[in-house]
Formats: structure tokens, sequence, C-alpha cells
């Protein structure tokens, strides 16, 4: 080989092996197809084969490393990796095959490494992607028994990682915990929320899920479409990542109730995430009430079905309804005006029964669940009539000026006369109707001679 194309390969190596490590697979692919062409090597071929693999296309790493398979090469890399490929590509019983010729062949070799022709230490790397490999055919005990069986050759925290997932993916969460505490300080600080689900899901928060034995690697950048959002979260390590975030306390109520909404809509786990949200006793309620119309969204949650809450450490039940929000009809106004009949009479039950009716039936205006507010909390379902105030503050948030002032109008019949006065402040007067700033003006003066009272 002369000097010139010694030098384009090593130059073009550097930039391949730079480009796996930032996850640029096509780019990879690219680079060492290249080198391929000056030097068919086995481990070209590896990396060639890993940069497709990566990328998402398993037939076209196949393609690359059958060849040095079928002259039986010196590799358990190249035999791991062919597992993985074939576990994908639906070949099971041969994934198995080419695993088992993996950890034969790395044993055998790690007795005496130079002489094959490798150093130590890079033979010992091979640990982590046989077990990655044991791992993709979801035979978890094996890879706690090749932790076991190879703990000498440990290099890197990512064998405390591996054998992390497999705790957790058995369900030994006490033991991933305590295992990834170990390497979380060494340059794997996400392993801090590995934690932190896997605490949740032992108390019985949240509902587990697969682990898989990547790291994850969660969308950056410009907003990406809830599509994709959905697609990286089908990665556990991405799932554990957001379901971490969503249980620190510095997040805001808007982005928890989002977060919540979205993670009940993947597929069976999500559902069974917004069941478990729903009868949750340390979760706000907030979160509940995101995860209830997100089942309903679903179909999971029939319009005006009784749903079991755990509300304030308190059993009850809720109901869920869609519906188009909006001002009540001139039909409509005149029931309302026999509710607020019912409730100056001190007839709450009646009251409350005619809207829930009407709002079981699709049909109760913004000033209908006003009144039903009222009628709920004249009757002591407190959590009920908060249900109904959190509406208002979310139409609030989306800009409705009006539905801040019916909130804070709320919190105030509900005596909570400190959250009155904080939703008050939210109103932006100048977008209320004539009507409205006089109902506002003369909240306005009732909360500040009840402060200057104090």
């Amino acid at each position: 080989m002369d000097r010139f194309t010694v030098q384009t390969l090593a130059k073009l190596n550097e930039l391949g092996n730079e480009q796996l490590r930032r996850g640029e697979w096509e780019g990879a692919a690219a680079t060492f197809a290249k080198m391929l062409q000056l030097d068919d090597h086995p481990v070209l071929r590896n990396n060639l084969a890993t940069a497709f693999y990566n990328g998402g296309k398993p037939a076209e790493a196949w393609r690359v490393l059958e060849p040095e398979l079928n002259k039986g090469v010196l590799s358990p890399f190249a035999w791991a990796l062919a597992s993985m490929i074939a576990r994908d590509l639906g070949r099971s019983s041969e994934a198995r095959a080419y695993l088992r010729r993996a950890i034969t062949m790395f044993e055998t070799g790690a007795q005496n490494p130079r002489n094959l022709g490798f150093e130590p230490e890079a033979w010992r790397e091979y640990t982590v992607i046989i077990k990655r490999a044991a791992g993709h055919l979801d035979d978890h005990r094996l890879v706690i028994d090749l932790h076991q069986r190879w703990e000498r050759f440990y290099q890197t925290p990512e064998d405390l990682f591996q054998v992390g997932v497999a705790f957790f993916n058995l369900h030994y969460l006490e033991e991933a915990a305590e295992v990834w505490s170990q390497v979380k300080d060494l340059g794997w600080g996400f392993l801090e929320a590995y934690i932190t689900v896997a605490e949740l899901v032992d108390q019985g928060v949240i509902p587990g899920f697969p682990l898989p034995y990547t790291a994850p690697d969660l969308l950056t950048g410009a907003k990406p479409a809830p599509e994709k959002i959905e697609q990286a979260l089908s990665h556990g390590g991405n799932r554990t990542l957001f379901l971490a975030s969503l249980f620190k306390p510095d997040l805001s109520a808007k982005l928890a109730q989002e977060t919540v909404s979205l993670l009940v809509r993947l597929g069976e786990w999500g559902i069974a995430f917004g069941k478990s949200i729903l009868v949750s006793r340390v979760v706000p309620k907030e979160w509940k009430f995101a995860a209830g119309r997100a089942l309903l969204d679903l179909g999971v949650l029939k319009p005006g079905e009784p749903v079991p809450m755990i509300v304030d450490g308190r059993e009850t039940e809720v109901t869920f309804s869609k519906q188009e929000l909006g001002p009540a009809s001139p039909e409509e106004k005149e029931v309302l005006e026999e509710v607020q009949s019912l409730l100056k009479s001190g007839r709450c039950e009646e009251a409350r029964d005619l809207l829930v009716e009407k709002h079981r039936a699709g049909g109760l205006s913004l000033e209908g669940f006003q009144l039903l507010a009222k009628a709920h909390g004249a009757l002591g379902e407190r959590e009920h009539a908060l249900a109904i105030v959190r509406l208002f503050i979310e139409l609030g948030e989306d800009g409705n000026a009006w539905a801040y002032l019916v909130a804070a109008e709320l919190y105030l019949y509900l005596g909570e006369r400190e959250l009155a006065s904080q939703y008050l402040t939210r109103v932006a007067y100048q977008e209320l109707s004539p009507g409205a700033r006089e109902s506002y003006a003369r909240l306005r003066e009732y909360l500040g001679d009840a402060e200057r009272r104090e």
C-alpha cells in the first residue's frame, strides 16, 4: 500500500470515528464506505456495519458484515453486532447462535489476547457490545450473569450502566438504582434521572417499562413536531429523562400538564401511566385532570362516565366530557336564570343536578360552568369546584382575560382570598368587556377592603 493511500486512510479513519462518536450515522457510513474501497479490512466492515445499523438500516449492515462472518472472522464485536442485526431482521435463533459464538470467542481470547494480535485493553472493550447484544435479545438474566463472570475485565462506566438496565428490566429496582449511583458522577449524569424513575416505579407511582441498553438521545434544537417527540419517547431512556423532568419541583404547572398529556398518548404504557396518575396520592390535581382529558381523547374514558380518582388524599369520582366551550345560548340563559334562583333559595343540590345533567349532555356553557362551580362549593364538593376553576385558569393561559376574572371570583367564593388576588392580577383589564370591567372593579375593591381590614 503506497504512502498516499495510508495517509488518506488515516484521515478518513479519524473522521469516521468522530462521526460515530457524534451519532452522524449517514456521514460515518459514507466515510467508511470510501475506506473499504481502499482497504477491505474486517475493522472497517465492523465500523461501516455499525454506522448502517445505528442509522436504522439493518439489511445494509448485514450485507457489509456477512462476508466476514462467512470467513469465521476473529472478532467478538462482529459476532455480537451480527446477533443484534439478525434479531432486528426477525432471525432470533440465528441471533442467539451468533451471541453464543461472541461469548465463547471473547472468553477464549481473554486468556491471552496478545497471542491473537490484540492488546488486552482493546479485547476487554468487547464486554460492552456482547452484553448489549444479550440485552437486545431481552435476555436480561444473561446480562447479569455475564456481568458477574466478567467483572475483572471492566474498564468503563458503561458496564455498570448495562447491569443496572438489566436489574431495572427484571424489576430489581433498588439494585438498579444502587448500581447507577456508582457511576452517575463519572460522566454519566443522566443516570440521576434513571435513579429517580427507578424509585418512582418501585413506589408504584408510575408503571414500569423496558429500558434499552443504549444511552438516551433526546431531540435537540428547534421544537420538534409532536409525532417526532412521541417517536423519541418510544426509547425507554428518553422516556426516563422526560419522566424525571416531570417530577422536578421547579417545572411549571402548564408544562407539567402538557408533559402528562403527551406521556398518556404513548400506547399501552401511556394508558397505564394515565390511570396510575388518576389514583396516585402524590401527584398534583392538575396532572390528574390532564391525564383524564388525554384518556378521554383516546376513547379510554367515556364522556360523563364516573372515574375513580384520589384528590387531596380522598377517594372520589370525577366525570370528563368533550365539548366546545362558549357563551350561553338564549335558550340556555333561561335555564341559568332558573339555576341562579335555585342557588339563591338554598336549593343547591337541585341547581347542581340540573347543571350536571346539561353538562353530561354536552351542552353546558362557560357561564353554566361558573354556576356549577358555585353549586359544588355550596354543597362542600370542593374538589369538583376546583376542577372547574382550573378549567377557567387554562382558558386564561390561552389568552382569555375574562376566564382569569372568573377564576378569581370563584376562588374568592371558595374562601381562597390569596389565590383570588393572585389571579385577579393576571387579568388583562383592557381586553375585558364593559360588563366584565365592572365585575373586575367590584372584585378588586372588595379584595382591597378586606386586605385593609386586616
